[in-house]
């Protein structure tokens, strides 16, 4: 005896999903979470109530998944109004830093910060110049920093640096 695959891990809904998280990726605008939400269960209401509408609702889900965990991660950035500031934190470096000279780029972690509470927990890059200190990973240092919120302008066929602090999840670049 075989078994049947479940009804929303068949092939077509699998692809419809996917192609729900590519639709909102080609979207100008991300919509406002309640939207996501709603729309969520208006998809799930769907699938159990509907038979043969699988691959509408597994799009429909896709989009909004895919626009809820984009508010999630896009929430978790240093708010506008805080970008530019300059305060202290605690950070434990957590990648190889890369060293040019007497400037160093590497990745860190807030532990604490008096200045950045929102922060605290969060993956940000930092640039060091003019230090022969050296630094290497899983090192602790208290830093002076200057915060903004990750942003870049999108050249076709150039370096979108918006782009890459969101898939590494920096909340903030600085120096």
């Amino acid at each position: 005896m075989t078994q049947r695959a479940q009804p929303y891990l068949r092939p077509v809904n699998l692809f419809a999903f996917a192609l729900g998280i590519a639709v909102l990726q080609c979207s100008p605008v991300l919509p406002d979470t309640r939207f996501s939400l709603f729309l969520m269960v208006l998809s799930g209401s769907l699938f159990l109530r509907f038979r043969g509408t699988g691959a509408l609702s597994a799009f429909l889900f896709g989009i909004a998944f895919a626009a809820w965990t984009a508010g999630i991660v896009l929430s978790q950035r240093l708010p506008l109004a805080e970008s530019g500031g300059r305060g202290q934190i605690l950070a434990e470096i957590t990648d190889l830093p890369q060293r040019d000279g007497d400037q160093w780029q590497f990745e860190a972690k807030i532990r604490h910060s008096a200045d950045f509470p929102s922060l605290v927990g969060s993956r940000i890059k930092l640039a060091w110049y003019r230090t022969e200190t050296r630094l290497k990973p899983g090192d602790v240092r208290h830093l002076e920093v200057a915060l903004r919120t990750p942003n870049g302008v999108y050249n076709p066929g150039g370096f979108d640096a918006e782009q890459r602090a969101l898939q590494k999840r920096w909340s903030a670049q600085g120096y």
